[in-house]
């Protein structure tokens, strides 16, 4: 059950799950939903590169590669192997290897898996799933999420929140049903049971809501699978699933709801307002044997939340024809105050799932053409073909700011940039990472600032140059990281941990050279960034860069 909630309320792909199975394996600090996020904003996002991407900016290097079942006994655990699937290929996380036994945790595609738990089997069980492609990997010191203290508590607040959010609702309803019972006892036994039996309505017709934002969710696929004649898609894609263009869904959730909100705002007892809701509850009979009918001879498949509305409409109705007061009452001498309750209260939800369905959905599809338009971004044709249109760089750079990575590097990167800019600031872990993972790139920094002493940004940049001008590649790394990465930049400390003896005094011809070259070039703002020789594209961060530049 637990299980279940998470997989509805947090839901996790198979790949995020098992990529983050197998970092707890090594400690690594990390969130579910911040790697969520790092693997669905990757370009490449549900393949291999994406996962080894991540995992090495998260600092696990890792190895992708093509192996036997045999050559498996002498690789390091844990690792991740590929496997065949229902759904095609899924990836399962191996923590125990050796001739005899293998531990996996399987994906919730293979034909093993269990609600990932971790299974025990043999070499000859595991070869038949096994696709022949493992990643491995070595965690770095240091590895891990940053901010993962804070990343972690607001994750944790964001659950806790969204489970009290959506708990607030049933209690009120029990204690209204509860309060009912005690106060005027078993005569309002049936109230109290519709009223119950329209809140169980109102959770599986949001769960057909969810269902039409997001049909991928684990756990709606749990429910909507499992036998060969069930098939939720079959009968929620059909022509039938609606009516004069409004789904059944949006129709059976305003129904259930708007029963709930008329029944606590006029008393679960009141015999006027359940006279309307009996009559209405007969009414719908008519639906679930239509419905029932659709399903059993004309599409013959079966949809399980529809099954359950069904259900649930039949047993409400079963309530009313044994309650038999609705045939007591006369209709006629309901007021005008009650129909007004009625019309509000079932128009209140009706007219908020037309409005927050249709939202929902466009926000899912906007995630899915983001990542489209990712992987155009990312296209190295694509790339290269708009950034050729951008302005050129037509003064030299030689000589000019700081020079990091592989002097001899295929690609340049130019950072135009402020030691007191945020945004330039923000940036510097990329670049960084850029370089790390990228031999094939050099990045010149160039600063925008003057001779002027009293320009307060004038002395850490005459400081980052005289470091520079040693010739000690690491120092310089830690320096810069040093002055860029603390939020509130303090040049008396940093002085003081970097001194200097006279060499600042030399660095003002530099200061005035950069200032020149950014007036020739007509540089705007800060950061700018230039790659191999063309000022990067609008449309681009330099985040991009790390994929675009990646050997």
């Amino acid at each position: 059950m637990k299980w279940f909630f998470n997989q509805l309320l947090f839901p996790l792909d198979s790949d995020t799950k098992a990529v983050y199975s197998y970092l707890q394996l090594f400690d690594v600090p990390v969130t579910k939903t911040g790697l969520a996020t790092l693997l669905g904003e990757h370009p490449d996002s549900g393949t291999l590169l994406s996962i080894s991407d991540t995992l090495t900016g998260l600092g696990v290097e890792n190895v992708v590669a093509n192996v036997s079942t045999k050559q498996l006994e002498q690789l390091g655990i844990p690792f991740i192997a590929r496997m065949k699937s229902g759904d095609g290929l899924a990836l399962a996380v191996v923590k125990h290897f050796d001739h005899d036994t293998i531990v996996y945790l399987p994906s919730e595609g293979s034909t093993s898996s269990k609600q990932s738990k971790w299974i025990t089997t043999n070499k000859e069980m595991f070869s038949k799933e096994f696709d022949g492609i493992i990643l491995i990997g070595e965690v770095e010191p240091g590895g891990g999420q940053q901010n993962y203290a804070a990343a972690r508590a607001a994750e944790n607040r964001k659950h806790n929140s969204t489970i009290t959010a959506l708990a607030v609702f049933p209690t009120l309803v029990i204690v209204a049903v509860t309060t009912t019972l005690a106060q005027l006892g078993w005569t309002s036994a049936i109230p109290g049971l519709y009223t119950l039996l329209s809140l169980v309505g109102t959770v599986v017709s949001s769960l057909l809501l969810l269902y039409e934002v997001d049909r991928h969710n684990p756990a709606i696929r749990q429910i909507c699978t499992g036998s060969r004649n069930v098939n939720c898609d079959a009968i929620l894609n059909s022509g039938a699933s609606g009516i004069f263009g409004i789904s059944w869904s949006m129709i059976g959730f305003s129904y259930f709801m708007g029963s709930l909100l008329m029944l606590l705002a006029g008393g679960i007892a009141n015999s006027e307002l359940f006279s309307l809701i009996s009559l209405l509850s007969l009414l719908a009979v008519g639906y679930s044997v239509f419905s029932l009918y659709y399903q059993w001879q004309i599409a013959k498949q079966w949809c399980k939340l529809c099954l359950w509305i069904q259900g649930i409409l039949l047993a409400q109705a079963s309530l009313i024809l044994l309650d038999g007061k609705l045939f007591e009452d006369s209709l006629i001498w309901v007021s005008v105050p009650t129909m007004l309750t009625f019309a509000v209260c079932f128009a209140v939800p009706f007219l908020a799932v037309q409005l927050i369905v249709p939202t929902f959905k466009k926000r899912k599809e906007g995630e899915s053409y983001r990542r489209e338009l990712a992987k155009l971004k990312h296209n190295p044709q694509i790339f290269e073909a708009l950034l050729i249109k951008q302005k050129a760089i037509t003064v030299p750079t030689e000589g000019l700011g700081i020079r990091l990575g592989n002097p001899d590097a295929k690609h340049r990167i130019i950072k135009v940039c402020n030691p007191y800019c945020g945004p330039c600031a923000k940036s510097h872990p990329i670049i960084e990472e850029i370089l790390q993972h990228s031999p094939d790139v050099q990045v010149q920094v160039i600063f925008i600032t003057s001779e002027d002493e009293q320009d307060f940004s004038t002395s850490p940049v005459k400081h980052l140059l005289a470091l520079a001008a040693k010739g000690d590649d690491m120092l310089l790394k830690v320096a810069m990281e040093d002055w860029y990465m603390p939020p509130n930049k303090d040049y008396e400390a940093f002085a003081a941990k970097y001194p200097m003896n006279g060499e600042l005094l030399t660095q003002g011809k530099k200061l005035a050279a950069m200032r020149t070259w950014c007036a020739e070039m007509d540089i705007l703002f800060t950061p700018t960034f230039f790659v191999d020789g063309y000022q990067l594209p609008e449309m681009y961060t330099v985040e991009d860069l790390k994929y675009i530049l990646r050997t």
